[in-house]
Parts: C-alpha cells; sequence; structure tokens
C-alpha cells in the first residue's frame, strides 16, 4: 500500500507523519488526528509537571534515544549511582552519569551527546508499570554530567509492560573489558535473541531534527508475548498493537525510515543493538492473521552490535501484561 503525501498542517504537539499515521489508523472521515490533538491539548507540555520530575529523579530504568555518527537512531540505556538523576526546574534534567555508562554511550556506540544535539528520553518503573517519556535538547555536557533542555513531556499508558524486579549485580557479574561484536544484518545468535524476546525499545527520529519541539528523537517500548517478534533472515516483523494513538514511532517512521532497536538479556546484562530501515503495513490481508494486531511494522536489519556483560542490572520477571492475553506470538512451538 502506497503512502499517502504527509499532510501541509500539523498542529504545535504533533509533526507531519505523526499526523498522517492518526488518520490512516481510522476509517472516520473526520480523521482521528482532530480528536488527538484536541485530546492531547495540555497534556503533552514544554515542561516536566511535578510528578514526573519526582518521577526521574527516583532513578527508574532509563532509556536515551541518541544518534550514532551516521545520523542513525539508538536506543541505549543509562545509569548512575543513587541520585544520579535531577531536576532543578520543571524544563531542565540533570543526568551524572556512570563512567561505564558514559564509555557506552561515547565509546563503545560513538553516539552523538553534543551540546545542541536532541535526544529523546523513556523513564520505566518497571514494579509499577509507570512511564514517562521526555524529548529535549543537549545543552550541557562536561565529564559524564549531562544537562538537558526539555521540549516535549508526557505520560504514556502502561499496556503491554511486563512487571519485573529491578536488581543490581555484583560487581563479578559485570565484564570491566568490554567485548563489542558488530556485524552486517542478523548473526544466529542475534536471530535467537529476538524470536524469545518479550519486550524490546525502539528509536526513531524525524527527517529534519529541526528547530521545532515536534521534530525530535523518540524512543520507545515495545512489548508482548515471547515470540512477538518474527526474524526471517535479516527481516523483523513486529505486530502494531492497539495503544495511546500518538504514533509517535510510526509517524517518524513515515518521515524517516532508519530506526535503532536494543535488546536486553537479563541473565547476563549483555545489550543488543540493532539497526535498519523500517517500513509500515497498513493493510492487514497482506500479512498472516496475527491476534490484537491493528498494522505491522517491518524492519530490514543492516547493522548488529553485541556489548557483552555491560549492564549492570538484572530486571527478573514477576508478571506478564494482562494487555498481552490478548495478542498473538509468531512461535508456535
Amino acid at each position: 500500500m502506497k503512502t499517502p503525501h504527509l499532510p501541509n498542517d500539523v498542529n504545535s504537539a504533533f509533526h507531519q507523519g505523526e499526523v498522517l499515521a492518526q488518520d490512516m489508523s481510522t476509517s472516520d472521515t473526520v480523521g482521528l488526528s482532530k480528536i488527538i490533538a484536541e485530546r492531547t491539548k495540555g497534556f503533552i507540555r514544554p515542561f516536566m509537571p511535578q510528578q514526573h520530575r519526582a518521577f526521574f529523579e527516583s532513578g527508574p530504568l532509563m532509556m536515551l534515544g541518541l544518534l550514532d555518527q551516521s545520523g542513525h537512531p539508538v536506543a541505549v540505556p543509562v545509569w548512575g549511582d543513587e541520585g544520579y538523576i535531577r531536576s532543578p526546574s520543571d524544563t531542565r534534567l540533570q543526568m551524572s552519569i556512570a563512567s561505564v555508562a558514559f564509555e557506552l554511550i561515547d565509546t563503545q556506540l560513538g553516539l552523538d551527546i553534543n551540546t545542541g544535539s536532541k535526544i529523546g528520553l523513556l523513564g520505566l518503573e518497571l514494579a509499577t508499570k509507570r512511564r514517562n517519556r521526555l524529548n529535549g535538547v543537549i545543552n550541557h555536557l562536561k565529564d559524564t554530567d549531562m544537562h538537558i533542555s526539555v521540549e516535549q513531556s508526557f505520560g504514556n499508558c502502561p499496556q503491554y509492560i511486563h512487571t519485573r524486579e529491578s536488581t543490581k549485580a555484583t560487581s563479578s557479574n559485570v565484564d570491566t573489558n568490554v567485548q563489542v561484536t558488530t556485524t552486517k544484518g542478523l548473526s544466529q545468535r542475534l536471530r535467537d535473541v529476538v524470536e524469545s524476546a518479550d519486550t524490546f525499545f525502539i528509536a526513531s527520529r524525524h527527517a529534519r531534527l529541526g528547530e521545532n519541539v515536534n521534530e525530535g528523537i523518540d524512543v520507545s517500548h515495545r512489548g508482548g508475548k515471547s515470540g512477538f517478534v518474527s526474524v526471517d533472515d535479516n527481516m523483523l516483523t513486529i505486530p502494531d498493537f492497539s495503544g495511546n494513538k500518538f504514533f509517535n514511532t510510526i509517524g517518524n517512521i513515515l518521515v524517516d525510515e532508519r530506526v535503532g532497536l536494543c535488546f536486553f538479556d537479563n541473565d547476563t546484562g549483555t545489550l543488543h543493538f540493532l539497526q535498519g530501515r523500517a517500513a509500515i503495513i497498513w493493510d492487514k490481508q497482506l500479512m498472516p492473521e496475527f491476534k490484537g494486531a491493528e498494522r505491522f511494522i517491518q524492519i530490514d536489519i543492516t547493522q548488529s552490535t553485541t556489548i557483552e556483560h555491560c549492564y549492570p542490572f538484572r530486571h527478573q520477571l514477576i508478571q506478564h501484561s494482562p494487555a498481552v492475553d490478548k495478542t498473538g506470538g509468531w512461535r508456535t512451538t
């Protein structure tokens, strides 16, 4: 199905790709985008409400959306000592990043963390399934201290987030000699990781990354039953389930096909980073029957990087989200 031309007009919260995705998701002649625009007035803010500031300062699982040197988005976790995140005002967030996490971002992955660069943040409290999002600009970087100016701040529903208990691994379970393996496409090991996963994170970007607040980098959570991601050689097929109808990730893909995925190994602390180019399959008749899917994201993986035993936390599964009971999985065994 050919994607229609992008609309000319956008509201202040959503860019053209997001507006188009909202309208393509419904047959209503009024257009879902107009309903979403009204519903989100005062919800997507240019500042953090107090509860968001307190949430981030509590130190939840934090995922960043950043660009590599080629402009490709990457989803990467960040962490630090207790109290490493501070919010001195409702438009500023400061992070004193652990040296190992900073090396992951700056050295192993070579991501753009220069002053003035766009950044996306996702905070997840896995024990309660709370999550909040923030998009902004890096306005200061000194050593491992990063300061961020807020452009958009908003909450997300807890659907498809599995309840997990987070603990810090002992030092003997964290490898100080970082092992990095980069390959074209997907190795058999990575195919096995992806096919068995029940959670991953995806970073996407606007093509321009302009001065408009809605033209930034996004990082988002995706969850389902174990086996909800299909792998065929280097092609991933991912069902897109009913959500908040913002279509941040899908809207970005409509204007820039580059995406970056991150998969965790919660037993070893190994991180897997996948890069590829994505397309949206709107017509479900073009795909096999899949319970709960409203559309599909297909990603041709061009490169993957595995960093062994570098992540110091373990997120032990406690309970699957009840929302995934209404969804399917590709694996039959």
